[in-house]
């Protein structure tokens, strides 16, 4: 895969990791006034109680390490980017919280730390900062990739799946079996998102390539990363993609088995996954643009995992503003056992 395409597919890629500074300039702290200018002036008291003002701190939690080669890193990337923009402000940040009510705990000490501005990025630790949200109006969460809001919650997320598309067209000239691979972890939109515009662009080049789908139910188990990187070879699978958060060992499997691979999240580190020519990686810091758009989903989609109800047509099709059901998989995309 030339170096070119690699290029390619990295200048496109965008993640809400890259809202942060603008997100932050909205919300960041005051400058310190005296008791006395304070008592002079009760629009600053007003001010003071205002959601996400008067912290000293902001807080990120990660649900796995900063070196995972995948999600979490460029989560943390995105954290410094933050760190380098708000120097007057401490950067709290905690790795490997689980997406349970330890969450809470840890959001609750960054607050009693001085965080008035949150930060949880797993998919999972949505429901703990809900709750958290609930007992800290003062505080803003800002929730990475959720589908639920609240007063003083938001989400956010990039259109990472317009360069996932150009991912698979590059998978879609390099493959010689026709056969795609795609290890993933839940059926969230985000994820079939992916899939969708992985097998999307595959086809694009060739309508016949069939992309072969294995759940993993975990973000990341290295485990079942390499007994689903195997199985997939072992079905004649030639170039393999995924949507876990750690990928080094889906990457070294692969290199192993002298099969292409497709990467995710973060760039290649030296001396990781030769055979890796393409990936869709984050980018961080302030861009211009119209803001987030909704998931758009082509024409013809139709939902294939077992585990959820099936749709009917007229739910996939283009809505009025050109988008589809985000739980809609596309044609072509074989759906494996969770």
């Amino acid at each position: 895969m030339s170096s070119r395409r690699t290029c390619l597919s990295t200048l496109w890629a965008l993640t809400a990791l890259v809202l942060l500074s603008l997100v932050l300039g909205a919300c960041a702290a005051p400058g310190p006034t005296s008791p006395g200018a304070a008592a002079a002036n009760p629009g600053d008291q007003e001010a003071s109680s205002t959601p996400g003002v008067g912290g000293s701190a902001i807080g990120f939690i990660f649900v796995g390490p900063r070196d995972d080669y995948g999600y979490n890193q460029a989560a943390y990337l995105g954290s410094e980017v933050v760190a380098q923009a708000f120097p007057e402000l401490e950067i709290l940040r905690a790795e490997n919280v689980p997406e349970n009510q330890e969450a809470e705990r840890v959001m609750e000490n960054m607050i009693r730390n001085g965080a008035r501005i949150m930060f949880p990025t797993s998919y999972g630790h949505l429901d703990p900062a809900l709750e958290v949200a609930k007992r800290h109006p003062e505080v803003i969460f800002e929730h990475q990739g959720g589908l639920k809001t609240a007063e003083n919650l938001g989400t956010y997320f990039g259109t990472i799946w317009e360069v996932v598309y150009l991912s698979g067209v590059a998978a879609g000239r390099m493959t010689q079996s026709g056969k795609l691979g795609y290890i993933v972890s839940f059926p969230i939109p985000q994820v079939l998102l992916n899939i969708n515009a992985f097998t999307l662009g595959a086809q694009s080049v060739n309508p016949d390539i069939q992309t072969i789908v294995v759940f993993t139910a975990s973000w990341c188990d290295p485990g079942q990363q390499a007994e689903a990187t195997n199985s997939l070879i072992a079905q004649g699978v030639d170039v393999l993609t995924q949507h876990q958060d750690c990928t080094k060992t889906i990457i070294e499997t692969a290199e192993r088995n002298q099969v292409m691979s497709v990467g995710y999240h973060a760039d290649r580190p030296p001396g990781l996954g030769a055979r890796r020519g393409v990936g869709a990686s984050h980018l961080h810091g302030s861009f211009g643009g119209g803001g987030l758009r909704q998931p758009c989903l082509p024409d013809g989609a139709g939902l294939s995992h077992p585990s959820r109800q099936r749709r009917d047509s007229a739910d996939c099709r283009p809505r009025r503003n050109g988008c589809g059901h985000p739980e809609c998989v596309a044609d072509g995309a074989n759906m494996g056992p969770t």
